[in-house]
Parts: C-alpha cells; structure tokens; sequence
C-alpha cells in the first residue's frame, strides 16, 4: 500500500508541491510498514479510542504503536473516537484526555480528528478536547472550573462539578472491572447491546440527581438556569435509560419462585414502567430539538438503544401467578388501572 501511497504522492507533489496527505492506520494497514519509508508528506492517522488508555495494559500497546508508526513516518496523526450521541451515560473522561494528548504531543503526534459526535449532555466534554488540542499541558480541573463557573454560574458550579465527576470515574475507573468491558477492537461499545447500564449503582442515580438539582436551583441568571435545564432534560433521560434497562434484568420468569418475588417485581415494575414512559416521551421531545435531535436520531435508528420496549415483560413473567395467589392478581389489577 505504502509503496504505490509514495508513487502516487511523489506525482501530486511535482504539480502541488505543498500538499499533504492524510491516510489512515486502519483495519489492513492498522501496522506500520517495515520494508518501506512513508513520504514525508504522508500522514497516517493511527485509529484507537484512547479513553481505553485508562487500562494499562492496553495504553503500553497504544503508546508503542505510536512509537512504531513514528519510526517508519515522519509526523503522525491520532484518529480518536470520542463518542458522545450512541452512549446512554455522560462519557466523560478529561483527565485521561489530557495525559493521552500531552504524550502524543511528546512523542510525534502532530495532527488530530476525532469522531465527536456529542451528546450535549456531556457538557464540557467537547470544549475541554478542543482546547486541549490547542495545549494538551493545561490544568484540566482549572479548564474544568472555568466552564463550570461560566455556564452556570459560581454557586451552581460545584454541583456540576460533582455530577460529571461521577461519570468519569465511571468510564475511568468502573468500566474497567467490569465484566462486559473487554479489550477487543478499537472501540468500547458503540450503538450495540448496552450492557454497561447494568454496572451503574443506585448511588450513582442519587449522587446526580442531587448535583444536578442543586447546579438548576442555584443557577444565577435566567439564561444560566435554561442552560442547566438543557443538561437536566438530558440527565432525565440517561436515568431513564438506566432504570428501564436494568428494569429488563430483575428476574426471568423462571425465576420467580415465591408470591413475595412476585410481588417485588411488580413493586419495581411500576417505576421502571413509569420510567420507560418518561424516555419515550423525552425521546421523541429530542427530535426537534436543536440541541438533542442529532442525538435521537442516532438512538432512534439503533434497535439495540433505542430501549422502545424496555420495561413492557415485566408484567408478562407474573402472569403465570395470577391462579395461583390472590395477592398477585389485586396488584396486577391495581397496575392495570394506572
């Protein structure tokens, strides 16, 4: 590939002698070549989501790839896939941002693009990656501050502080003992199975909340408090994600093998039935937001997060207790008329 690349960019150059060109380490060619040198003018753009680079082992494997391509190149670029709109938490991680950008820049990486995508749910995800392309040696929890203070106000920014810091020691530090992470592929979960949702505590649930209440209250202007409201929205609907996927994970059918089970179930159902409701409404609220809308399309479109059904079998798995107690079959009827 590199030796016809070199032909093709040596003939470019003799019309166009001040061009460059971008190709990426990708699939077949994710290896540097070894029986060639690449002409100078040619960039590869290693591919990777380098949040992964929280796991040691994988950043030894990403940081001597780089080192590699920069011996058979002469600069290189990172192709990052920094995810936001397919995600059904805040993927949030600008610590890590900082300590993989600040090495690439250190070790002859001189060019960046990254697949965003956001959720504007994410808050100072995208703005925080920019301006640390600009600078990748900046403090981030001044960067941090900075937006927090400004989008929202001073009184308001340590709740959002609170908040995002719980997802990213999510995606930082749970995600990686977790028994769905795995170490395959470039990339961490996309737009399949959502099966991470299963490792958020209830903790977590609660912790946000209660920041993301206290950044709506205490926002100090009515442009402020619209804004925080934005993130609200979006909050609402990543808890609702949560609670009606686990929702589908309580218990199968078969293993319902006490009335008092049974009953659990339906007392859980009612809040993940109720939750369910609340995302689909939402959901269909984002598709002509101006924010949002790119965001719903994308989860809209992907059977496997879309989470339309979510929440609708737990009923089903105590139908088969009906005949059997009395109890049972008042709660369902009390569920029937809600």
């Amino acid at each position: 590939y590199f030796t016809w690349a070199n032909a093709v960019v040596e003939k470019v150059l003799l019309k166009y002698p001040e061009q460059w060109f971008g190709t990426l380490a990708y699939m077949n060619i994710s290896e540097p070549p070894t029986n060639v040198k690449i002409n100078p003018r040619i960039v590869p753009f290693i591919t990777y989501d380098r949040m992964r680079w929280e796991d040691p082992k994988l950043r030894v494997i990403g940081q001597e790839m780089t080192q590699r391509w920069a011996k058979a190149a002469t600069v290189v670029g990172w192709y990052d896939y920094a995810y936001g709109h397919s995600y059904l938490l805040p993927r949030v991680y600008p610590h890590r941002m900082q300590k993989y950008l600040s090495w690439g820049a250190a070790h002859q990486v001189r060019y960046s693009y990254a697949e965003l995508y956001p959720n504007w749910g994410e808050g100072p995800k995208p703005w925080i990656f920019a301006k640390l392309l600009w600078n990748p040696n900046q403090d981030v929890d001044a960067l941090l501050d900075d937006w927090y203070a400004h989008f929202a106000g001073a009184e308001a920014a340590p709740g959002l502080k609170r908040f995002y810091a719980i997802w990213e020691k999510f995606w930082t530090v749970d995600i990686f003992k977790s028994k769905y992470n795995h170490d395959d592929g470039e990339l961490l979960f996309l737009s399949g199975d959502p099966q991470y949702l299963l490792d958020v505590p209830a903790s977590y649930i609660a912790q946000s909340d209660a920041a993301m209440n206290d950044a709506l209250r205490l926002a100090d202007t009515p442009q402020r408090k619209a804004r925080v409201a934005k993130l609200k929205e979006m909050w609402d609907f990543y808890k609702a994600s949560i609670i009606t996927y686990q929702g589908e994970h309580f218990a199968s059918g078969a293993d319902l093998k006490s009335e008092t089970q049974v009953l659990e179930l339906l007392d859980k159902a009612e809040g993940v039935m109720t939750q369910a409701r609340k995302r689909r409404e939402l959901l269909v609220a984002f598709t002509t937001d101006p924010l949002f809308k790119d965001t719903a399309r994308t989860l809209t479109q992907s059977p496997a997060i879309n989470g339309q059904n979510w929440g609708v079998s737990l009923l089903w798995r105590a139908l088969p207790w009906v005949e059997k107690s009395a109890r049972v079959k008042e709660r369902l009827q009390q569920l029937a008329q809600n």
